[in-house]
């Protein structure tokens, strides 16, 4: 994301507004995209704008249905981690440090990796019970989805007997 200074004009990316807001004390920042105003307090909320084709087509633009597809998945996995719940002080912890992120990954390897660098774990035991409790809220929120795509092929089956 790209702003303008309304003070002296200049154009500044996201990550040096605070260090531009220096020279021009008190001033307001517009982004280049939607020409939103935004403070020196509030600009950082601002991480995602409109498209190029909404900008200039207006009301005639369509938005295309698998354009956000990958946002709504982390969402949902976002969403299904917040509802773990754990009784081990040291992993709640972390997983309310986790949370403080957006880009969790879904993946053990990449979020193995992930919580070692951003919450700077080198515990393997603790790295490995965490993934286990995300990997519960994942097979929970899946079992969720899939329930009703299985019980009409699972309707014709006879239970299994209890053993």
């Amino acid at each position: 994301v790209v702003f303008t200074c309304n003070s002296c004009g200049d154009t500044i990316k996201k990550q040096k507004v605070e260090q531009h807001s220096y020279r021009c004390r008190g001033a307001t920042y517009s982004c280049m995209d939607c020409s939103k105003d935004f403070t020196l307090h509030t600009y950082s909320e601002h991480n995602t704008c409109i498209s190029e084709a909404q900008k200039y087509q207006g009301a005639l633009y369509q938005a295309k249905d698998k354009a956000n597809k990958g946002e709504a998945k982390q969402t949902q996995w976002i969403n299904s981690l917040s509802q773990i719940e754990t009784k081990n002080p040291l992993l709640k912890g972390y997983l309310d440090q986790l949370l403080t992120f957006s880009n969790i990954p879904r993946k053990r390897v990449k979020f193995i990796n992930f919580a070692r660098n951003s919450l700077k774990m080198r515990d393997e035991r603790i790295l490995d019970q965490l993934w286990t409790l995300f990997d519960g809220a994942k097979t929970k929120s899946e079992g969720k989805d899939g329930a009703a795509a299985a019980e009409p092929a699972a309707s014709g089956a006879p239970a299994p007997a209890p053993a």
